[in-house]
């Protein structure tokens, strides 16, 4: 009966630690940097996700992920091979928009996938790249939820 009652005691220690874990996760999700803050492009991983690193403070670099806010570009891995097609599209257009390797960032808050942010994005010109590849029709617009499938079952692309 002791043993068992230690075993409680330790899961329900467990079980607080989990809890304010998530607690503070969730109130840092809802924390955000204003910003503006230029950052060095270190790989482009589709048209609305790149890893960059940014100058935190004085001697100190942070690597990071950022998702583009506002867009949802095709995805590199889709299971449809024009949805792929027009990714490495959105991708190449995303590599030609930031060739000088950075961008500024605002709006900066931490994404829902842990390690990565999301933020409204600028070319250093002041060119807004979300904008931008929606006009294009590179992407579309995207705020957040359920995202719709870019291909039909049958395969058909529909951007």
């Amino acid at each position: 009966m002791r043993k068992l009652g230690k075993y409680i005691c330790t899961a329900a220690l467990l079980l607080a630690s989990v809890c304010a874990h998530a607690r503070s996760m969730t109130s840092a999700r809802r924390d955000f940097i204003k910003g503006p803050m230029t950052v060095k492009i270190l790989r482009i991983i589709d048209g609305d996700t790149v890893v960059v690193r940014a100058h935190v403070w004085i001697g100190e670099n942070m690597d990071t992920s950022v998702r583009f806010s506002g867009m949802d570009a095709p995805e590199m891995h889709a299971h449809c091979y024009k949805e792929r097609v027009a990714a490495r599209a959105a991708k190449a257009a995303v590599a030609k928009l930031l060739k000088d390797n950075k961008m500024v960032i605002s709006n900066i808050r931490l994404e829902k996938y842990a390690g990565r942010v999301l933020a409204h994005v600028e070319t250093t010109d002041g060119l807004d790249i979300g904008r931008y590849m929606i006009k294009k029709g590179l992407a579309r617009p995207y705020y957040g939820g359920h995202r719709k499938p870019w291909c039909t079952p049958s395969g058909d692309y529909r951007p």
